[in-house]
């Protein structure tokens, strides 16, 4: 059976890189995948850590696109294809993500990465920028909205943490049992962090599920620490919202088991200028299951001319 590699790519939602011999498949696709999006592989080091990253050449202002927890770059693989050609795209690795190293000395949390964030964007797009960011991502492009409002021209959030909703979700009930579904380390908890994450079956071949399954599993230590600094901050967002001066699009899968619709009334009523999309059938990460209409959503917020 070939992998479904355009689908593939929704499981790097909240998943690094791979090696190895069945991994090379998975490497290949992405590796096409990213070619077909025009994005092209870059490091760049920045306070003496490397930053791996995908850009587009293109037009200013760039779209800088950040991922969720536990992901990497490749989680926008499907958005940027959907993305219009001839604007420049930034996608980072995070700090202990995909390709990109981590202080073991520094305790990381969203405050954290979005600093290192901004201090990436210094050394590739140190004019204004657009910010765009899924989950943890979220939460880090609303702090670097609120650090540079002179900077970041327009704000996207996509199931944006950082401000939470009224209504518990599964995520919120298996947290209570003590369990972290964000983190699994064998293929069972695998299959089931799919189900919780998206709305349907993503489509990923049983060899490919074992190959992320495995690499997740390797870097459980690393999440964990992230996860508890994070799960402090769950509303750390809330109180500011009125200091977010950009025009901010916000959009939701209506089927969110992560981080609940609920949510979006709290941004829209908080942000001072909010555009508000909930995608009905759609789960926690609308930029991998409906990259069209994302990109489109996206495309008619910003700017035509930049």
């Amino acid at each position: 059976m070939p992998l479904r590699l355009p689908l593939l790519a929704v499981a790097l939602v909240f998943l690094g890189g791979c090696g190895g011999l069945k991994e090379s498949l998975v490497e290949r696709g992405i590796a096409d995948r990213r070619a077909e999006a025009g994005l092209e592989t870059r490091e760049v080091v920045v306070s003496e850590r490397p930053v791996a990253y995908l850009e587009r050449p293109g037009a200013e202002p760039a779209l800088v696109l950040v991922h969720g927890f536990g992901a990497s770059k490749d989680a926008w693989l499907a958005f940027a294809r959907a993305y219009p050609e001839g604007r420049r795209l930034l996608a980072p690795d995070l700090a202990g993500h995909g390709g990109s190293v981590r202080d073991s000395s520094v305790a990381y949390d969203a405050d954290r990465l979005a600093d290192e964030v901004g201090a990436w964007l210094d050394a590739v797009a140190p004019g204004d920028v657009h910010v765009a960011g899924n989950s943890l991502g979220g939460a880090v492009a609303a702090r670097l909205a609120l650090a540079g409002p002179d900077r970041v021209r327009r704000l996207v959030l996509i199931d944006a943490a950082g401000v939470r909703g009224p209504e518990p979700t599964a995520l919120d009930s298996a947290l209570a049992r003590g369990e972290v579904p964000l983190i699994p380390t064998t293929r069972a908890e695998y299959d089931r962090f799919l189900a919780l994450a998206f709305e349907g079956d993503p489509g990923i071949p049983g060899p490919a599920r074992d190959v992320l399954a495995a690499d997740v599993a390797r870097r459980a230590p690393f999440l964990r620490d992230l996860f508890r600094q994070i799960a402090t901050e769950s509303d750390a967002i809330r109180p500011r919202l009125g200091e977010i001066e950009q025009p901010t699009l916000v959009i939701w899968g209506a089927e969110d088991r992560i981080l609940s619709p609920s949510a979006v009334p709290l941004w829209e009523d908080g942000l001072p200028d909010a555009t508000t999309a909930v995608l009905p059938g759609v789960g926690h990460a609308p930029m991998q299951e409906r990259p069209a209409e994302t990109a489109r959503l996206v495309t008619d917020f910003l700017p035509a001319d930049g």
